[in-house]
């Protein structure tokens, strides 16, 4: 079967003094048929090419599935009376959503089984999920496309029917008043940008409602939510480095929202409510940022004090307040730490067995409670659910992820190491491999990667990942810069014109793993989406022959072409991490490494690249005009397989399973291409 070609329509755009020729940028009508049929025939050669493969991608998904325990329940979470928690049905796509009244003993009342809203749909995402101060309405808003537009609606927890409240065009975030009469929400502009903040009177028409806040400057997002002390509503306007908060007691839903410090370019702050004062966590003079408090109604800079100093290295990413206690969450040497400091002037660190892990913080509704919910696991540690005693210092294991299937931890064994970079910075990699392997140059390796926006990879467990490791491929993270496993410096010397080093370190940290014989040139896997994706492309450009196979997921490669463009919901808030390309230093940096400015006629690994078409953050168009290009110019016949969604978005197929399908497929062509075909 002939793959099919794209057809060609000239183009062009002018901009300081140079030319962009874009022959594929027809491909962005979305409503026009020969672009739709152009996907689907994609689809078709994709799937006729994987022919061979669908036994394994069968058997791997069957071990996937058999990770899952179908029957499966969460850790409950107290809120006032009610114990809240989620549950999975044998056989069953989506989640259940439930509480007990008083306590654990009590019969279940079931809220919202998405698995019945879901029952018609070929997707379905769920937004907020909001219980009201006096647990009688719930509110909650439903995605059934993948385009990140939510309807959100009402749900009386007495009569267990839906209100006529119904508001569409609505995002994620949103809080009930103290009262329960008033519902604040955000609101979404033409361009799906989420620029408005609602308040909804409960029993009224939406058209009703009314407007407390708009953000105007298109380089910022808007978000909305209630801290656990549920003193204040806050709405944050947050751009890649600057940030500005409003906000207004929960008592006073009518009231006026009151801006805490008006925004100033490259400083970011983030406020958490304890008792009579604010914690303020910020960059200002502070890379890696600090935590300052002042008083509740001293709101002016002048009136900061100094909670958490500064430290050169140690990223502060998490503030979380109870009344009598406060945990700060942070990164050293990519490894994730959380201290608590008590309201008594004791200061300790939580204490996990392994170095190498990740370490979060679970779900606590409780204010008043010398105990918080935390949540842990390494690469070779199932995920586990703690409570942690602030007083005694104590964990106690509320839940452990089963493996149905099976899994024996000894089997494997985990160990970071640290790649050079051609500038001397040496690059952690995080390597799950079966225990025993031997540095032979023998083995493929699978490396991801993403060094971007600042967020950092979390050495967490995978059940997935050990369908390659368990064929033999040594798993890697690359933890590169643009994330800030190393801190914020991290981050900053990976973006705007310091962008290429995403690049180098990935392609260096593959050099350096088959210089010390993990792997060996040609037998290696790289996977990354979105930014991710971004950085697959590059790297297929630029250092393609290291490579069996590369899986570039709704990749972010039309990067100049998006940059233009400032009515896609992302471009102008992006300004700051890839730079404005209407300025020529930047657009000169942009075009130096977007991968469909730098499709060239050479030889390219097997690629598999996958798109949504409803995607608003990466547009299905990116990875399609980079395939189109890439089979024009490209000079060996390696497969190029584009793999479109029709049905979804960013985070592709919805529902447990359905998911599965997708993870089966990419681990089938990387392990075809490393000629292991069982």
């Amino acid at each position: 079967m002939q793959p099919p070609i794209a057809k060609k329509i000239a183009h062009k755009t002018e901009i300081h003094g140079y030319t962009l020729n874009d022959d594929y940028f027809w491909l962005r009508e979305k409503e026009n048929p020969e672009v739709l049929a152009y996907l689907n025939d994609e689809n078709t050669f994709t799937n006729k090419q994987l022919e061979p493969t669908l036994p394994l991608q069968k058997k791997i998904f069957s071990e996937l599935k058999g990770r899952i325990k179908e029957r499966d329940e969460s850790v409950p979470v107290k809120s006032g009376n009610y114990y809240y928690s989620t549950k999975f049905l044998e056989g069953k796509e989506y989640e259940i959503y439930c509480r007990r009244k008083g306590s654990l003993d009590a019969s279940e009342e079931v809220l919202l089984d998405l698995n019945i809203i879901a029952k018609d749909l070929d997707y379905l995402s769920l937004g907020n999920y909001e219980w009201s101060n006096n647990h009688k309405i719930l509110a909650y808003s439903i995605d059934d496309d993948g385009s990140e537009q939510y309807t959100l609606k009402f749900k009386n927890l007495d009569s267990g029917a839906d209100l006529t409240d119904s508001i569409a065009n609505t995002y994620y975030g949103g809080t009930w008043s103290k009262n329960d009469d008033y519902f604040f929400y955000v609101k979404l502009n033409d361009n799906l940008r989420p620029y408005q903040v609602w308040r909804h009177k409960m029993g009224t028409k939406a058209d009703q409602d009314k407007m407390v806040f708009e953000e105007t400057d298109n380089r910022f997002f808007l978000s909305c939510w209630v801290g656990r002390s549920n003193e204040f509503i806050l709405i944050e306007t947050h751009g890649v480095n600057t940030s500005e908060i409003h906000y207004l007691h929960t008592e006073q839903p009518e009231g006026n929202f009151q801006c805490f410090r008006q925004r100033e370019m490259g400083v970011e702050y983030s406020l958490t409510h304890q008792n009579n004062r604010w914690l303020i966590t910020t960059n200002e003079e502070a890379l890696d940022f600090k935590v300052m408090t002042t008083l509740v109604g001293s709101d002016a800079v002048e009136n900061w004090v100094e909670y958490i100093p500064h430290v050169a290295g140690r990223m502060i990413d998490g503030v979380t307040a109870f009344k009598n206690h406060t945990l700060v969450g942070f990164k050293e040497k990519a490894q994730e730490k959380i201290q608590v400091d008590t309201i008594n002037g004791d200061t300790h660190l939580i204490l996990f067995p392994e170095d190498v892990a990740s370490i979060g913080f679970g779900s606590t509704f409780e204010y008043d409670t010398d105990i918080c919910r935390l949540t842990y696991s390494s690469p070779i540690t199932p995920y586990s659910v703690y409570d942690y005693d602030i007083p005694k210092k104590s964990l106690t294991a509320l839940k452990t992820q089963e493996i149905p299937s099976g899994y024996d931890k000894a089997k494997y064994e985990c160990k970071m190491v640290y790649a050079p970079a051609r500038d001397s910075k040496e690059v952690p990699i995080t390597l799950i491999y079966l225990k025993g392997t031997k540095l032979d140059s023998s083995h493929p390796l699978y490396l991801y990667a993403y060094g971007s926006y600042g967020m950092g990879m979390s050495d967490g467990f995978s059940t997935s990942r050990i369908s390659l490791i368990d064929r033999g491929v040594v798993y890697g993270v690359a933890h590169i810069r643009g994330g800030d496993e190393l801190g914020r410096l991290w981050y900053e010397e990976g973006k705007l014109q310091k962008k290429l080093n995403t690049f180098t370190d990935y392609i260096d940290c593959a050099k350096y793993l088959i210089d010390a014989k993990w792997t060996a040139k040609g037998k290696i896997a790289g996977c990354g989406g979105s930014a991710g994706g971004m950085l697959m492309g590059g790297v297929a450009n630029m250092a393609g022959d290291l490579f069996a196979s590369i899986a570039a997921h709704v990749p972010f490669v039309d990067c100049v072409n998006t940059m233009l463009d400032d009515t896609l919901p992302l471009t102008a808030t992006e300004y700051n991490e890839w730079g404005n390309p209407n300025e020529k230093e930047a657009f000169d940096m942009i075009r130096s490494y977007s991968p469909y400015d730098n499709v060239k006629a050479q030889d390219y690994p097997n690629l598999l690249i996958t798109a949504g078409l409803n995607d608003p953050r990466v547009t299905y168009w990116e990875p399609a005009k980079w395939t189109a290009k890439l089979r024009e110019l490209k000079t060996n016949d390696k497969q190029l397989l584009l793999k479109t969604n029709m049905e979804a978005g960013h985070a592709g197929k919805s529902g447990r399973f359905e998911s599965l399908h997708e993870k089966a497929l990419e681990f089938a062509f990387v392990l075809n291409h490393f000629g292991i075909k069982d």
